[in-house]
């Protein structure tokens, strides 16, 4: 068995004292850094969320671009086919009309 002399004896109870003094506010950062880590955890939770948001909302611009880009060159290929169009009516009544005078 383990002997403590007087002084050793004070030093161990004024520990002790010191302690149970001091465990509201252990416990209390125990409790804050808990709550810490579970609301790291909520927010790294959310931050996967958003990135799949965003990924899909990547995803979907990129799609409404190339329905932008094909439409466009539609637009555009259908301008030049409906000028070349005029322009060959216009050649063809222009010849039609210079048989006509002959």
């Amino acid at each position: 068995m383990f002997v403590l002399d007087r002084k050793s004896e004070a030093a161990v109870g004024s520990a002790g004292a010191t302690f149970f003094r001091l465990w509201p506010f252990v416990k209390g950062g125990r409790d804050v850094a808990l709550t810490s880590f579970q609301r790291m955890e909520d927010f790294q939770s959310d931050l996967r969320i958003l990135e799949a948001e965003a990924k899909t909302q990547d995803d979907a611009v990129v799609a409404v671009n190339r329905s932008l880009k094909r439409s466009t060159g539609q637009i555009y290929f259908a301008g030049r086919l409906r000028r070349a169009s005029r322009r060959f009516r216009a050649s063809v009544i222009s010849g039609a009309n210079c048989r006509a005078a002959e």
